[in-house]
């Protein structure tokens, strides 16, 4: 019997040493696949349904300075958050997503989201303490929080007494078989009345269990994080566990409605199973999360938000590590000229810097096609959001007033209501020209205005919206094809181009941007280049002259 028990006792112990040997192996792997990610951009594409509904539903609280949708298509905003987007949760990819989305006038909010990205940036043992957190938390039904956070919590159910009541019963009756001859077919009947209750309530509220379970997840994870101790985040962290504390009765409750997915011992498992199923516990716990949630719903919004951005900011010290190079802005709210240096797209590998100085005059830029006019436009516009929202950007300087980011760059047709393209050029140039909101500075970014229109009219009508985004002292980028546009716009605008040069006979494109208007074309060299017949090449070069009031060539036999 001793051999026995010494065997048991071995076995027993062996079984947590293996247990403990497994699992710090398991956190090994984990922590160097970690290190292996860290700086590089997300190496699959990430499942954006419920990041896109996040936002949606905050569409709602008007926030000053949000892009449009448009605005954020014209600008390929969508590749940029991807490629941005390293972090652990849900939170933190939904956080993420909107602050993107809505450039920021807090110039202290955006200092201090800087100052934990700068933490993480240079501090390895704090950045791991807190992923290790993050990367723990349970991937059940992530953005199922979302019904929790913003929609209505359903209606109690009038039954919702009558749950705690059976469940006494259940326990009375069952304790009572052994001295009450009636006793288990009371127990029976009770069981009974569960299903029958379980069958008519629970489909209705086993569609918020999702919701509550993940609920519980973000709750564990925030308790996690407070009992962090990083000096340089003591006010975000202690901000998580006075939120957290205040929540400990939902954490409770929730808890038990999550327990069943939880790893642990299969008959505690399956007695924890049937406990919910013939004493309604979980419905019970769900009626009372409820109610816990009426009220202390703001609270679970901010304890989202905080832990979403701490994984935000964890995400853009990932993408500042792994940029080739970044700089922090300069945002003066006071100033009026915008200077950004040696400026990138974050999405182009070398890409060839450019500068600009937007101060009294606007910047009209030409140049022939595919010469990098439109990039160029871009890429002013998606720093100027990154430097009000991730406190980034991928210039040697950045040096600009907090502005509000508008567009128009890529109008579309709408077959099914009927509008044609230059149509919704016209309603995007009329929403350029709304009244901003006031104490704001604006920066327009437009591409080929009223490309959709006969070449008079878009030249006329170009001129003339352009002049007036000057006239309200908008700070205004524009890239045209019609070099006439120019001249209409010398008071208000300096001229740019990009251009090109002739190599060995094929087409090569710089991509610096120079002073002065564009004065080649390129159009016709690249049907040349592309093998059209040499009639079709000679044809479209007499048209183009005559155009232009040059000598018509012969058109020959």
């Amino acid at each position: 019997m001793v051999a026995i028990a010494c065997t048991i006792v071995a076995v027993m112990v062996l079984s947590v040493l293996y247990g403990r040997a497994m699992a710090h192996r398991t956190t090994a792997r984990a922590l160097a696949a970690r290190r292996a990610r860290w700086g590089n951009p997300p190496a699959d594409a990430r499942e954006m349904d419920g990041v896109f509904r996040y936002h949606q539903l905050r569409r709602g609280e008007r926030r000053a300075g949000m892009l449009e949708d448009s605005e954020w298509r014209d600008l390929g905003m969508g590749a940029v958050h991807a490629h941005l987007d390293r972090a652990e949760t849900f939170a933190g990819r939904a956080r993420l997503h909107d602050r993107l989305r809505v450039p920021s006038t807090d110039l202290a909010a955006l200092r201090r989201f800087d100052a934990a990205v700068t933490l993480f940036e240079h501090d390895a043992a704090a950045r791991e303490r807190v992923q290790s957190v993050l990367a723990s938390a349970d991937p059940y039904g992530q953005d199922a929080i979302l019904e929790v956070l913003h929609s209505r919590l359903p209606d109690p159910s009038p039954m919702r007494h009558v749950f705690p009541v059976v469940a006494g019963l259940t326990v009375a009756a069952l304790a009572a078989i052994p001295f009450v001859p009636g006793a288990p077919a009371v127990a029976l009947a009770l069981a009974l009345l569960s299903i029958v209750l379980r069958v008519a309530h629970g489909r209705r509220m086993l569609g918020w269990m999702a919701s509550l379970r993940a609920t519980s997840a973000l709750l564990r994870m925030a308790s996690k994080l407070g009992a962090l101790s990083i000096p340089p985040l003591d006010a975000e962290l202690a901000a998580i566990r006075t939120a957290r504390r205040r929540l400990a009765t939902l954490a409770r409750t929730t808890s038990w409605l999550s327990i069943d997915t939880l790893r642990g011992n299969e008959f505690v498992l399956m007695l924890i199973a049937y406990v919910n199923h013939f004493l309604l516990v979980d419905l019970a716990a769900l009626h009372y999360a409820f109610r816990v949630l009426s009220r202390d719903l703001d609270v679970v919004r901010h304890v989202f938000e905080s832990v979403g951005d701490l994984d935000a900011a964890l995400a853009v010290a990932s993408f500042r590590v792994g940029a080739t190079g970044y700089g922090k802005p300069e945002l003066d709210p006071q100033a009026t000229a915008l200077r950004i240096d040696e400026v990138v797209h974050p999405l182009l590998e070398g890409a060839v810097p450019n500068s600009v100085h937007l101060e009294g005059r606007g910047m009209l830029i030409t140049g022939p096609n595919m010469s990098g006019k439109s990039t160029f436009v871009k890429t002013v516009a998606i720093n100027a959001v990154l430097a009000q929202t991730v406190y980034t950007t991928l210039a040697r300087r950045y040096r600009a007033p907090l502005l509000r980011v508008r567009t128009l760059m890529n109008a579309v047709d709408d077959v099914q209501r009927g509008r044609s393209y230059y149509y919704a050029e016209v309603e995007g140039a009329k929403r350029l020209l709304a009244p901003s909101e006031p104490g704001t500075q604006t920066l327009v970014l437009v591409d080929e205005l009223f490309r959709g229109t006969n070449t008079s009219e878009r030249i006329g009508a170009g001129k003339a919206v352009l002049s007036a985004l000057r006239v309200m002292g908008h700070h205004v980028l524009a890239s045209t094809h019609d070099r006439e546009l120019g001249a209409l716009l010398h008071d208000d605008f300096e001229p740019y181009h990009f251009g090109e040069r002739v190599v060995d006979g094929e087409l090569v494109f710089p991509f610096v941007l120079c002073a002065g208007p564009s004065t080649t074309r390129n159009a016709i060299a690249l049907l040349r280049h592309a093998g059209f017949p040499e009639e079709v090449v000679a044809e479209a070069t007499r048209v183009t002259e005559q155009l232009e009031g040059g000598a018509p060539a012969d058109r020959g036999s």
